[in-house]
């Protein structure tokens, strides 16, 4: 979807019928890796995530609530004639955007795209140092208008379980998902509300001070989380326009709230899945590999969208494995139809060797690597036209004719 904001109108009169509206669940897609280097298939895995799951319904949590999407929104709308109702308001704010641990099934929608490469603690051989490797993946991720790179679990002295990872997004996304939807709150957002999600430097307007502030392409930022979850909004009337000046009580203090705006929206909350390859999914049954409790937190509670890999079966692998097989519907197998066997190790491969791996990385990002001179590559080399009508050393040379070599 685009980066504008898509309204869900939520009435009255519409509650009463059996037909109420119900507002597709935003989804906020996540890959963890190594990205050594990253390479076009980690972009495209995201694109064929994001596909295959827009055009999907959601399975409801194993432990969520019995409340219906009328019992949890219909509190909403409220009359604003006394103090007492801005309470009742600020109650239905927090029952609005937990309509994600509703049994009803909804539509899903991605609204953003995050990759979080390892951090050094990984220790893998030939893993170029995790700075080096978030700049690849966010260079990499300016040209795209929904992923984003998070330096978290890289900045990290110790290796980070992808739960963890998961655990730490989903808070986040939860905070700042709930400072939308308070009305007490929501001036403290300090990134203006038309914004539309971009990639290349953004400028965005302070509420409070009027400040213009920058945000860096290609970061999952604070910024850049809340213009994924102002995606998807649900429009809930108030039965006036005003109610009589009374003070709320909240975690921040006291406020004076001397009006309520007759139609408030409120922010859905995204739930964060784990993208992965069908080999990243077998590595489960390694022995001491995963912890058990991960593996169902992983798969019952945030959900899998697992890409096809060659030489791979990941529905046997599914109905083969006691854990897996019980959340067989929150996991989503997406089949490449391009298949191909492109991995960072054949491009470190064909880097170390001379080879061109152009169009196999990302351009932005293979600039930097023969800048860096990493993974054994020429450092001194050039991809790109030296001019209108001259073409650079390795063009003149052939070597871009070149190609890496096939498994």
């Amino acid at each position: 979807m685009n980066g504008k904001s898509v309204d869900y109108v939520a009435s009255a009169s519409r509650f009463k019928s059996s037909h109420a509206p119900v507002p597709p669940e935003p989804l906020i897609l996540l890959s963890c890796g190594s990205f050594n280097p990253i390479t076009v298939m980690h972009l495209r895995m995201m694109e064929l995530a994001r596909d295959k799951v827009n055009h999907m319904w959601s399975v409801p949590s194993k432990t969520c609530s019995n409340a219906s999407f009328e019992e949890l929104t219909t509190p909403a709308i409220v009359s604003s004639n006394s103090p007492s109702s801005t309470t009742d308001l600020l109650t239905s704010l927090n029952l609005a955007w937990n309509l994600s641990k509703s049994e009803v099934p909804r539509q899903q929608i991605v609204v953003g795209g995050i990759l979080s490469p390892v951090s050094d603690a990984y220790a893998k051989p030939g893993l170029a140092p995790a700075s080096v490797r978030v700049e690849l993946a966010q260079l990499a991720c300016t040209t795209s208008d929904w992923v984003a790179v998070d330096d978290w679990e890289s900045k990290q002295t110790i290796h980070s379980r992808t739960r963890v990872v998961m655990d730490r997004i989903q808070e986040k996304v939860d905070q700042l998902c709930q400072r939308l939807n308070d009305p007490l709150l929501e001036s403290s957002v300090a990134v203006e509300r038309s914004s539309v999600l971009q990639h290349s430097t953004i400028e965005n307007c302070d509420c409070r001070s009027g400040e213009k502030q920058t945000i860096a392409g290609g970061q999952a930022s604070e910024s850049w989380l809340l213009n994924c979850i102002r995606k998807v909004r649900l429009s809930v009337p108030t039965q006036s326009s005003s109610c009589t000046s009374g003070t709320v009580k909240n975690i921040v203090g006291t406020s004076n709230l001397s009006d309520v705006s007759p139609t408030r929206f409120f922010y859905l909350r995204p739930r964060v899945k784990l993208v992965c390859g069908a080999d990243l999914l077998e590595s489960f049954a390694v022995p001491n590999l995963w912890a058990p409790e991960d593996i169902e937190i992983l798969a019952g509670e945030y959900g899998i969208i697992c890409i096809s890999r060659p030489q791979y079966d990941a529905a046997r692998f599914v109905r083969g494995s006691d854990i897996l097989s019980k959340y067989e519907d929150n996991i989503i197998l997406v089949n490449e139809w391009c298949e191909n066997n492109l991995s960072a190790t054949l491009v470190r491969r064909a880097l170390s060797r001379g080879l061109s791996v152009r169009y196999l990385v990302p351009d932005s990002a293979l600039e930097r690597i023969y800048s860096l001179g990493l993974y054994g590559c020429n450092k001194f080399r050039k991809m790109t036209k030296s001019s209108s009508n001259t073409v650079s050393d390795d063009d003149a040379n052939g070597q871009h004719n070149s190609r890496p070599p096939h498994s």
